[in-house]
């Protein structure tokens, strides 16, 4: 059975940061730099923990304004802080941990606390279990794939309006109650 453990940045201890910061690394997909900064500055964090291991991660990002032009700029799509005040992003699970429905789990608790504010996030366009999570939450794709900052892949944002909030609830109800 699974965890789930939805904390601010500043009520996270330096080890818990740390382990968040692993499984960001983990999934390949982000740079190291001012990666801590930025955890520190979302909104929310949520662990996935089975036996005292973390085994997944989300957050409720608060993006930096470069951020956002640069995922405007190439997905074509206006991302304005107005609309789509956070990210849900960080999604990761650990290998062995997959197809559980931890993402779905994790991504619930991280919504539960946007305050029913409209959210954007980018997903690797091969990430069809992603995509599919995305989908179950209200999130629809949105403007052209565009390359990552890394290089590596390929990205799809995803929006998601403020309409959504009642969706959230009713479904964090219905599954923070067992795994």
């Amino acid at each position: 059975m699974s965890e789930l453990i939805v904390k601010s940045p500043e009520n996270c201890s330096n080890t818990e940061i740390d382990a968040f910061i692993a499984f960001v690394l983990d999934g390949g997909e982000v740079s190291i730099q001012g990666l801590a900064e930025r955890i520190r500055s979302a909104k929310t964090l949520v662990f996935a923990r089975v036996d005292d291991s973390v085994v997944g991660v989300a957050a409720l990002k608060q993006p930096l304004a470069s951020y956002r032009r640069r995922v405007s700029s190439g997905s074509g799509v206006p991302i304005l802080t107005a609309t789509f005040p956070y990210e849900l992003g960080w999604v990761y699970v650990s290998p062995e941990s997959r197809g559980k429905g931890l993402s779905l789990l994790l991504s619930q608790a991280a919504l539960a606390h946007n305050k029913g504010a409209g959210m954007f996030a980018t997903s690797r366009t091969d990430n069809i279990r992603m995509h599919s999570t995305l989908a179950k939450l209200g999130f629809v794709a949105a403007g052209n794939p565009f390359a990552s900052g890394r290089g590596k892949h390929s990205l799809q944002a995803f929006v998601r309006h403020a309409a959504q909030r009642r969706l959230d609830r009713a479904k964090s109800r219905s599954n923070f109650h067992g795994d």
